[in-house]
């Protein structure tokens, strides 16, 4: 059996967010440039303004090898852990991935009134693990904006980082053998609500969904209710187009106790997203594509560290297996 995350693997929640971010302001560029009503433009705020300043002030001094003028700009912290090293430029080059720094557009996947994040990922694009490091623009209580990272050797920050996602990654392989051994009990039934189906007429079917395990199991239902069922034409051996279009779908993970069952829907009416105008024979089954059965990830009581020191699972993390649990397949005559 193979399992699915709702992560990517070796990603953490914090590169989702940036992903996130990237979709959301590339669909916006598109609705202004093709919409054909362009959104007001909307001013950024001073602290932003500021920010990106001190970013661009950063880049030109390491750029320009003014290390002590790139000092300037960084947080106290920073400044006090330079003083162990030799030179500035030695501290640097050290404890700063320059040449991502120096790539770097102002951008932030932690972004707030007191500090805008950001990351580079600094491990090969094959490389596995992967590993970000973090840092950002940070509020002085001066009022000042200036650059703030961990100021270790970054050989000493990766090594962190591989510790940090070995053990992550052995949580989720316990995970992972906990469902394994669960999925085997789960099934799903189709239940018609009529023994009588005619043309014109509603033609509704309940879903049940059955845990017959010595333990509990967690599931999400992705919208059976909007999208529905299978159905196929048993003369033609053709599946009838599903009408229902995409939706914008609340899902939640719900637990499912041991040796119960619960109803994923109560009354699938078929004839609302298929088109069944001739009599004959159909099939009718649900085929499980949007049921998923998994296992909640335990909420850690650890707090987020803005450098990625520190991997904890949010709420909404959830690991399903690959499984599909296709109902039974029930034959219908369909009369006019």
């Amino acid at each position: 059996m193979q399992i699915k995350a709702a992560w990517t693997k070796h990603i953490g929640m914090n590169a989702r967010l940036v992903c996130l971010q990237l979709v959301v302001f590339s669909l916006i560029a598109v609705l202004n440039a093709h919409a054909g009503h362009p959104m007001p433009a909307h001013r950024q705020p001073q602290g932003r303004r500021d920010a990106n300043t001190t970013l661009l002030q950063f880049q030109n001094s390491l750029a320009a090898d003014r290390w002590d003028d790139a000092l300037s700009l960084c947080s106290t912290e920073v400044q006090n852990h330079a003083k162990a090293w030799p030179s500035t430029e030695g501290f640097f080059k050290d404890t700063m991935p320059i040449e991502h720094v120096l790539a770097r557009d102002f951008g932030c996947w932690s972004c707030g009134d007191k500090f805008y994040g950001m990351f580079e990922t600094i491990s090969a694009y094959d490389e596995q693990p992967r590993i970000d490091w973090f840092w950002g623009i940070a509020l002085a209580a001066n009022g000042k904006w200036l650059v703030d990272y961990p100021p270790i050797r970054l050989s000493e920050y990766v090594e962190q980082r591989k510790v940090l996602l070995k053990a992550r990654d052995d949580k989720v392989a316990a995970l992972r053998r906990s469902l394994d051994s669960k999925v085997s009990f789960i099934s799903t039934r189709l239940i018609p609500l009529t023994n009588r189906f005619v043309i014109g007429q509603p033609m509704c079917f309940r879903v049940e969904l059955t845990n017959a395990g010595p333990t509990s199991v967690y599931y999400m239902d992705g919208g059976l209710n909007h999208y529905g069922l299978v159905v196929r034409d048993e003369r033609r051996s053709t599946i009838l187009t599903n009408a229902a279009g995409p939706a914008q779908i609340m899902v939640r993970s719900k637990e499912l106790p041991a040796r119960s069952a619960v109803t994923l829907a109560e009354a699938l009416d078929i004839t609302l997203n298929h088109h069944v105008s001739e009599p004959g024979k159909y099939s009718v089954q649900f085929d499980g594509s949007t049921l998923q059965i998994g296992e909640r990830v335990p909420l850690e009581n650890t707090d987020r560290d803005r450098f990625g020191r520190t991997l904890g699972f949010a709420w909404g993390d959830f690991f399903a297996a690959t499984n599909k649990f296709p109902s039974n397949v029930l034959k219908i005559d369909i009369r006019r």
